[in-house]
């Protein structure tokens, strides 16, 4: 089953990596046709989809990773991503967006990242 606690963004992500760590591959058939509209569920410039896609990237990454890959994850996302995140809503004056990216980032302070569901 999907973990409930990612609501959106990022659950297939985690399905897929508990899949693998259960020892069991996973097959793809490329000669599919899928279509997706992206950003149906929230629209591609809601600050709701700001705080759940940062929260949930650093989620996955807590939950799927080895100790190296969170470091690696931690210093690239404190040094390069949080920066250019919050200077381009700064001088956008998307100041709601910048709320929610915090409220993201914030989230995964605070909160343990819970075992599979």
């Amino acid at each position: 089953m999907f973990p409930e606690v990612f609501f959106l963004y990022y659950e297939e992500w985690d399905w897929s990596a508990r899949i693998r760590k259960a020892g069991y591959k996973i097959w793809y058939t490329a000669g599919a046709t899928i279509y997706h509209k992206e950003s149906m569920s929230v629209g591609k410039q809601n600050p709701m989809k700001v705080y759940y896609h940062t929260r949930n990237r650093i989620l996955y990454i807590r939950r799927n990773s080895s100790w190296y890959q969170r470091l690696v994850f931690y210093a690239f996302f404190t040094f390069f991503v949080a920066p250019k995140t919050v200077l381009s809503y700064l001088g956008r004056g998307k100041m709601e967006h910048l709320k929610n990216f915090r409220k993201g980032v914030s989230w995964n302070l605070h909160t343990t990242a819970s075992s599979p569901v």
